[in-house]
């Protein structure tokens, strides 16, 4: 039987997330066959071999930001094997590219 809620987690820490899903009353659920959580390491789809996923922000000044092709290429590539990959955006698109408000708009069901 499918579970009948899908996770996809994107995350740099999956290993941090592991324990608290393990240790809540997520892990019940995943148990009972209700929901069933992916983690995905955004690092495995970085491109150098460092590994690096963050960089400067445009304009200068302090502080880093993550680097859109490894989060873009995790979600393609869960969107190419589950095809119901979503990304969460602010109700008023905040931080949010329109790439990434397309992709969102057309997962719904």
């Amino acid at each position: 039987m499918a579970p009948l809620l899908q996770f996809d987690v994107f995350t740099l820490f999956p290993e941090v997330l592991e324990p608290y899903i393990q240790a809540s009353i997520l892990a019940r659920a995943q148990q009972n066959d209700l929901i069933q959580i992916d983690l995905h390491n955004i690092r495995n789809w970085t491109y150098d071999r460092h590994h690096i996923t963050d960089d400067m922000p445009y304009g200068g000044g302090g502080g880093m930001v993550m680097k859109p092709d490894p989060i873009f290429a995790a979600v393609e590539a869960c969107w190419d094997i589950h095809h119901r990959a979503r990304l969460s955006c602010s109700h008023r698109r905040e931080g949010c590219s329109p790439k990434a408000w397309r992709m969102n708009w057309h997962s719904q069901p």
